[in-house]
C-alpha cells in the first residue's frame, strides 16, 4: 500500500508542476499561448486521475504510459 501512496503523490507532484505552467502561461502578454496552457490543463487532469486511480486502486497495472491494462 505504501508504494501506492507514494505513487500517487509523484503523480500530484507531476500534476502540480503542469498547473503552475498552465497558470503562468495565462500571464503571458500580448501573445498568450492558449494552446499551450490546455495541453497544460488536459495534462494536469490525466495525472490527478491517475493518481486517483492508484491510490484508490492499488491493484492497477500500468503497460504504456496512457493505458492501464488490468484492474
Amino acid at each position: 500500500m505504501k508504494k501506492g501512496i507514494n505513487l500517487a503523490k509523484l503523480w500530484i507532484k507531476k500534476a502540480e508542476n503542469d498547473l503552475v505552467a498552465a497558470e503562468h502561461l495565462l500571464t503571458a502578454r500580448p501573445h498568450t499561448p492558449y494552446d499551450t496552457i490546455c495541453f497544460h490543463a488536459q495534462q494536469c487532469a490525466e495525472k490527478y486521475l491517475k493518481a486517483f486511480l492508484i491510490f484508490h486502486l492499488n491493484n492497477i497495472k500500468m503497460c504504456f504510459p496512457r493505458q492501464i491494462c488490468e484492474i
